[in-house]
């Protein structure tokens, strides 16, 4: 009796917790850090990282109700299959209501409050865009260089921009004049040089990985640039791949448009 008591002070208070916690989150989580908003950088990268704010708290927002679906989902799965279990061996109907639903919502709880921040400790504008510039600094040392790439992202427009976003992922491309963009959701960059390519390559990817005891398929849709070279390379020098086919076409068509013939295409 004493267990039983103990199982469902523990749901209770950790249901308490939970409420309490989501209050505080209706009053404070929707201040927005307008001082953040130009923490990143100055000059035209500055105006470059504050153009990927609008799709980037797309991103964010859009991961947080996830992880609250995946949380509810995961306290009603957790109550359904233990109370489930106890029909199923006939527990009497008094240890069922006191012990069975608390330990189901007990462990539901707990389960949904590791999706949830999970998903928001990723869900952080500011963190994703802090990880754009710390990328792009690496692929462009100098203060000269970021705002040469920055200057020609942003007088692209938006005719040369493509957006793909599917349940697991959000990508945002610009084509350039020079340079070549693929921001992703989780603060990776992908840049190409256009004035340095000399053959572009796409290939639909497919297999399966193990996650747990289990094996997953996946398919992705790659392309692969190389760089113009006097002596034939066996690797690409750049690399992205993209989750629907359809994005991938959008960026190849994009790409002819700016290139024309100058470029090599080959298409697997």
């Amino acid at each position: 009796e004493t267990g039983y008591i103990l199982i469902s002070v523990l749901a209770a208070a950790l249901s308490l917790l939970i409420f309490v916690i989501r209050v505080i989150m209706l009053f404070t989580g929707g201040r927005k850090n307008t001082a953040g908003e130009s923490s990143v950088s100055g000059g035209r990268i500055g105006e470059f990282y504050a153009a990927q704010r609008e799709w980037v708290e797309e991103w964010c927002e859009y991961s947080l109700k996830r992880g609250r679906r995946l949380a509810y989902i995961a306290v009603i799965g957790s109550v359904v299959i233990l109370t489930a279990i106890g029909i199923y061996v006939k527990t009497p109907t008094q240890r069922l209501i006191a012990f069975q639903l608390p330990l189901g919502l007990l462990l539901g709880e707990l389960i949904g409050a590791l999706f949830w921040y999970g998903q928001k400790g990723q869900a952080k504008p500011e963190k994703i865009l802090k990880k754009f510039a710390k990328r792009i600094g690496k692929i462009f040392p100098s203060a000269t260089e970021q705002e040469m790439f920055a200057e020609d992202i942003l007088a692209a427009g938006k005719e040369w921009e493509l957006r793909e976003k599917t349940k697991e992922a959000m990508f945002q491309a610009v084509v350039g004049t020079r340079y070549w963009v693929v921001l992703h959701w989780n603060g990776m960059v992908t840049v190409v040089d256009g004035d340095k390519v000399g053959k572009i390559e796409t290939e639909t990817i497919s297999g399966t990985v193990r996650s747990g005891k289990v094996r997953v398929s996946y398919i992705s849709y790659a392309v692969r640039f190389y760089y113009k070279s006097g002596t034939p390379k066996k690797s690409c020098d750049v690399s992205v791949s993209y989750n629907t086919k359809e994005m991938q076409r959008s960026f190849i068509d994009l790409i002819r448009k700016r290139v024309g013939e100058n470029v090599d295409f080959m298409m697997l």
